[in-house]
């Protein structure tokens, strides 16, 4: 695993007073559109993603090596809720958004590329949602840092259907394994190979839908 000082500084927004980030790269703020040919994910609709579930339309089988311990408080909470939710900026040099060992990565890169290159589909699909080409995937991902979610964090995630991906908000849980760029922008969650993209903030009232975690606060 590359030093996290090789991961440059990352323009956050935080939701519910830093419980909850909206992660996106240096010069980035939260997608407003999720540009792309996956469509436009509804930003008032999100779904809840733990640790251990893959989600809907997995590109892969997990390649995640290890877990983290989910938050400790709650209760789950498997009813649609709502919540309005004020965004604040933060700075991405902030010590402690991701974690790690160094010598054990959070995810398996070589078995990651070699599950996409199994299904041509599907590689081409998770290109495009990668705005890369299919045969840059294996240089793409071994570009990428494998890290842990340190904080819930939403993201644009993208499940795979009918041969293409499409795109949806998702609040990944902490300790979920992810594959990061050099911006700090989550790229490839781990338990299902599903490429990322910076999320979408909505105004106002948010639908959060699935089970919640203990510790989970919208």
């Amino acid at each position: 695993m590359r030093s996290p000082r090789r991961i440059r500084r990352t323009a956050l927004a935080a939701l519910s007073a830093g419980v909850l980030l909206a992660v996106a790269g240096c010069g980035e703020g939260g997608d407003r559109t999720a540009k792309g040919t996956t469509g436009t994910a509804e930003a008032k609709d999100v779904l809840l993603q733990s640790l251990a579930s893959p989600g809907p339309g997995p590109f892969t089988a997990s390649t995640a090596r290890a877990a983290a311990s989910p938050s400790p408080t709650g209760a789950p909470d498997a009813e649609p809720t709502s919540a309005t939710r004020t965004v604040h900026p933060v700075s991405g040099a902030v010590p402690g958004l991701y974690g790690g060992t160094r010598s054990v990565a959070a995810c398996d890169v070589e078995q990651q590329a070699a599950l996409l290159a199994d299904d041509e589909d599907k590689a081409r699909a998770f290109a495009d949602a990668s705005g890369i080409e299919a045969v840059q995937i294996p240089g793409y991902l071994k570009s990428l840092t494998p890290v842990v979610l340190r904080a819930d964090a939403q993201v644009t995630n993208h499940g795979y259907s009918a041969g293409s991906a499409t795109a949806f908000q998702a609040v990944l849980q902490a300790g979920t394994a992810v594959l990061v760029d050099s911006r700090g922008m989550p790229r490839v969650r781990c338990a299902c190979g599903n490429p990322l993209r910076p999320p979408v903030v909505a105004d106002g009232k948010v639908a959060h839908r699935g089970e919640r975690w203990p510790g989970y606060d919208p």
